[in-house]
């Protein structure tokens, strides 16, 4: 994945081995370079996932996953958008933070996004938004401002706009998540078209 950097430093994941356990953890490193290969710790993650054997749901569901997988810059929502509704975003309410967002500004184009959120190499499940092709957490800007979302992956799984959501909060009755619900939904496309 090839990926442009701004600045002449950047960050990458380094393998940390304390007490005998690894993880990966986020680094600023310097560079020179614009265009360099970043190397995606999520994207990883999701390769590692739908190579397991697990049953073929499960597989079927994480190649799903990894097939869909898109790694996201999350900026700060002041420097991509000015007057969004974000109705004070609630802590451990990624989800609903996220649709409420959506919701609130149907006129600004808003898609809800959903995947995971690596937190110092742990992968949490997690929703956010995107704006044209810039992202932005209301979670990580409201409730936990004191967490440096730089400091974090976001990998996409799936984008839905305001339709396709409003579909998913009608069938579900629920903030999210929608991934299962969207993976079950193209497989019921896939076979359709099968047959």
């Amino acid at each position: 994945m090839v990926g442009v950097i701004e600045k002449s430093k950047h960050k990458q994941y380094v393998q940390i081995n304390r007490d005998g356990k690894i993880f990966y953890q986020l680094r600023e490193v310097g560079s020179d370079k614009i265009e360099e290969e970043i190397e995606s710790f999520g994207i990883k993650y999701l390769d590692q996932l739908a190579a397991t054997n697990f049953n073929s749901k499960q597989t079927a569901f994480f190649k799903y996953q990894r097939d869909n997988a898109k790694l996201c810059h999350i900026e700060k929502l002041k420097n991509i958008a000015k007057n969004i509704d974000t109705n004070n975003p609630r802590l451990k309410q990624c989800y609903r933070n996220s649709v409420e967002v959506v919701l609130r500004n149907q006129n600004q184009n808003i898609k809800y996004c959903e995947g995971y959120m690596f937190f110092q190499g742990i992968p949490i499940e997690h929703s956010w938004n995107k704006i044209g092709d810039r992202y932005f957490d209301v979670t990580a800007e409201g409730p936990l401002k004191k967490l440096d979302t730089s400091k974090n992956e976001y990998i996409s799984v799936m984008e839905i706009d305001s339709v396709e959501l409003s579909k998913y909060l009608i069938e579900t009755e629920q903030y999210g998540p929608f991934i299962v619900d969207k993976f079950l939904s193209s497989q019921k496309d896939q076979s359709n078209t099968d047959q």
